[in-house]
């Protein structure tokens, strides 16, 4: 089967044109650019428009129109292509589709604020896949902001058989790094870290079209990543002003500690890497779109050095870093916390089936504090202000990090491997080298008593690749693995009597396997109100020990 390519065979009619109509045809293309979502109401106007239109859909470049691109095999197709994107543009793409692939077949699901498009080429059609892929190639265009979990068969069906463009102008050859190259895309936002930069010259993105702010952080940088730092740069499309990631890391309101942002509307934004050798260095870059819940209302800090004023927290509180990082929320009065490893954009319950739990928990009365070790980027935490409408919230951070835990009854906590973050249903790390390599925990309950220690663990993994629980009481090795295809990625609760546990993972090179695990532990007879969490630092990933144990003797006096 050959689907051919059909191109306009008519000429533009030579009626009187309306003003829109006498523009020239690249001002024409300009406009159509600023509205796809009326593509097929302006070729209902006249026969001209419907030629122009038709005209800019062939373009092999227009805006760019698939944000994300994810590949998958199985026995009976030779791949199956999901591609997504944002609302608007959907009826441009559509056009492009229908103008391209006309005997095309695929599925088509519409979300709040993008679709998905799904096409499955069968194994049989071996001797034409490559021209479907080809013309599916062509309804693409030349700009894919994402191509996601591709393993190695998968890029040599894609780039090979398809021969596809990438934005960061890869060739038809196998690129083992197309998994980095990739930022993580969330709820209402988009997050670039040090990877997306790294020998790429300029990166778009079009969360701004309806309004964004654009956060940046690259905590406490040395000299020589300042200056590559100062060499990326966000443009405004507006004034054709640019704004390093170096400088909009340094934005805060000094006030309130709250971390600064560059505001903006415009269809696409930019940043390009004006570094000679196009180096890239740890950083977060972090856009969030105006649609988001709690745009106006959410705090935002940075991980360095961040004491926020005890207060009442009635919006969300977001924690941006570019080295992993420790929360610390003191003890007060009554309280529910509800956390994720993301950003304010997705921090409402039923904001994502695949947004995974650092905390959720109500501890009445008595609140004890509890402190989180995050291995990523981003931490949001929701305080229940409506049922608890006069607790105040003192809350610190630092770029400290530890792989040793001491747990106490009452206080539940958080481990992961190193990336993990709530994603998108394609389930995307965070990848940065200033995370902490940490793949090995050891945890013991306070005076080694022998507890109840029960875990929760989100994980996408294989039983090569186990999340492995190792009791030191019992010597017993626990093995967990799963993932979101097969539905078993998650365990609810596994319990175990113990005074000590270790836990490992192995994720193994180039794979995008992780975990989170929430741990709580269970006495029989608590009588009095159980001690502060402690996190020892003999194991200290950034080991600046004696300020991490001040914060934690200012947070639990």
């Amino acid at each position: 089967m050959v689907l051919p390519f059909h191109p306009i065979q008519h000429e533009p009619p030579t009626a009187t044109l309306s003003q829109f109509e006498q523009l020239p045809r690249e001002l024409v293309f300009e406009v159509l650019g600023y509205v796809p979502e009326k593509v097929f109401d302006l070729r209902l106007t006249s026969r001209l428009l419907k030629w122009r239109v038709d005209e800019y859909a062939l373009q092999r470049t227009t805006i760019p129109l698939v944000m994300e691109v994810e590949v998958s095999y199985s026995p009976s197709h030779f791949g199956r292509f999901m591609l997504s994107v944002v609302w608007y543009k959907a009826h441009l793409f559509d056009l492009r589709l229908k103008m391209q692939i006309p005997t095309a077949e695929y599925c088509k699901e519409k979300y709040s604020h993008y679709c998905t498009y799904t096409f499955d080429i069968p194994s049989e059609l071996d001797s034409d896949r490559n021209i479907i892929l080809e013309h599916l190639r062509e309804a693409m265009g030349s700009s894919i902001g994402k191509a996601n979990r591709l393993t190695a068969l998968d890029k040599r069906i894609w780039f090979e058989a398809s021969c596809m463009d990438h934005a960061t102008s890869l060739d038809c050859t196998i690129n083992d790094n197309i998994l980095q190259n990739a930022s993580v895309r969330l709820q209402h936002s988009i997050l670039y870290d040090e990877v997306d930069f790294k020998k790429v010259d300029q990166v778009t993105t079009d969360m701004c079209a309806a309004g964004c702010k654009i956060y940046a952080t690259i905590g406490r940088a040395n000299e020589e990543n300042v200056r590559i730092a100062k060499n990326i740069i966000v443009v405004n499309p507006n004034t054709h002003a640019g704004l390093s990631v170096a400088e909009l890391s340094a934005l805060s309101m000094q006030e309130t500690q709250e971390k600064g942002y560059l505001e903006m509307t415009a269809p696409a934004v930019t940043i390009v890497n004006t570094n000679a050798k196009r180096e890239s260095a740890p950083l977060s870059l972090w856009i969030v779109t105006a649609n988001s819940p709690h745009y106006r209302t959410a705090e935002v800090f940075e991980s360095l050095n961040l004491s926020r004023a005890t207060g009442i927290a009635s919006a969300p509180i977001t924690i941006l870093s570019v080295y992993a990082f420790t929360a610390i929320v003191a003890p007060g009065d009554g309280n529910a916390v509800f956390a994720r490893a993301a950003g304010y954009d997705a921090i409402d319950r039923n904001a994502a089936d695949n947004c995974y739990v650092v905390m959720d928990k109500d501890f009445g009365q008595s609140f004890p504090g509890f402190v989180l070790g995050i291995n990523g980027p981003l931490l949001t935490l929701s305080f229940d202000t409506a049922k608890y409408p006069h607790s105040e919230v003192v809350l610190s951070a630092s770029m400290e990090f530890s792989s040793e835990l001491t747990l106490f009854p009452q206080q539940p906590t958080f481990i992961s491997s190193p990336g993990f973050m709530c994603g998108s249903a394609s389930h995307q790390l965070y990848r940065s080298s200033s995370l902490s390599p940490t793949t090995y925990y050891s945890l013991r309950t306070a005076n080694n008593k022998e507890m109840t220690l029960t875990v929760a663990i989100d994980m996408d993994t294989d039983n090569k690749h186990p999340v492995r629980i190792s009791n030191d009481k019992t010597t017993i090795s626990h093995p967990f693995f799963g993932n979101f295809k097969d539905g078993t990625n998650e365990v609810k609760a596994f319990s175990l009597e113990t005074y000590r546990v270790s836990v490992s993972f192995n994720p193994g090179g180039g794979n995008d396997f992780f975990y989170g695990m929430r741990l709580w532990t269970e006495e029989e007879a608590v009588t009095t109100t159980a001690p502060p969490v402690k996190w020892t630092t003999t194991s200290s990933i950034r080991a600046r020990p004696l300020p991490l144990l001040s914060m934690l003797a200012a947070a639990f006096p």
